[in-house]
């Protein structure tokens, strides 16, 4: 028989309960009057789950033992600790009872986990949608490099050609001058090259810089809510956990086994 505690909340391996916990949207939490981001709030839910069995329980580092792994302040992890009890992700199963020792917890899944107003979850093929675009956009970024710049060609002048100077100093009535005076020349114009044309690269195999590296935009998902879980490829139930049956016909999933459990509404 599935064991609810009084608070609407079911046992979890860490194995489950840090599945969802990457698909929880957190965003920005305001606790104590003091923001929050997601980032920080995993931080210490993960490091919190390595203290934990394979089953999610005897949890018991401590405020001070959390704030000195994770470098962070008292109030912080004591913050997100509360947090976490009040989002029904881990729950108080024994306080401290003497000086030095530290409150015990075990590791849970609310059951209106779908139902949450507070609590967006993301479904698996959402999250397996987003892990690919962020992937695509780094590959992207990547490969938009730009090439090693071809110093360009020398402007040629423009304008009459220059033409060579005219030695003033012989005498034209002398005929020996005459004779060995010789006629100007005007410059030659250097050889035309072709202008714009792309450089030649090489023969041989194409590089990834020859690639068409352009990426195909993807729309994006609408945005998820708690109530958007579906089955990925029919692996995982609509709580984002095993879609697999037990012996007795039961889902392997407890939440799946409360839900049909519960009367049906008329």
């Amino acid at each position: 028989m599935d064991h609810i505690t009084p608070s609407g909340q079911l046992p979890a391996t860490v194995r489950a309960w840090t599945d969802i916990l990457a698909r929880i949207r957190f965003g920005t939490v305001r606790v104590a009057g003091k923001s929050y981001s997601a980032a920080r709030i995993k931080l210490v839910a993960h490091r919190l789950a390595t203290y934990a069995d394979s089953d999610g329980t005897r949890i018991h580092p401590g405020i001070a033992r959390l704030a000195t792994d994770l470098e962070i302040d008292y109030r912080a992890a004591r913050d997100v600790l509360s947090l976490l009890r009040r989002l029904g992700l881990i729950t108080l199963v024994r306080p401290a009872t003497g000086r030095g020792r530290a409150d015990e917890y075990r590791l849970t899944l609310p059951t209106d986990l779908l139902d949450r107003d507070d609590l967006t979850v993301w479904s698996p093929t959402t999250h397996t949608d987003q892990v690919q675009q962020t992937r695509a956009a780094h590959r992207g970024g990547a490969n938009t490099r730009s090439r090693t710049a071809t110093p360009a060609a020398a402007p040629k002048p423009q304008g009459p050609q220059a033409v060579a100077p005219t030695d003033h100093t012989q005498d034209p009535q002398d005929p020996a001058s005459a004779r060995n005076a010789e006629p100007s020349r005007t410059a030659e114009p250097a050889s035309a090259e072709p202008t714009g044309t792309a450089p030649q690269w090489p023969e041989g195999h194409a590089t990834h810089q020859d690639l068409d590296t352009t990426l195909t935009a993807q729309p994006l998902l609408d945005p998820p809510t708690a109530g958007t879980l579906s089955r990925a490829n029919g692996r995982h139930c609509r709580h984002g956990l095993s879609a697999a049956r037990r012996k007795d016909g039961r889902p392997a999933c407890t939440l799946c086994r409360i839900a049909e459990s519960r009367p049906a509404v008329q």
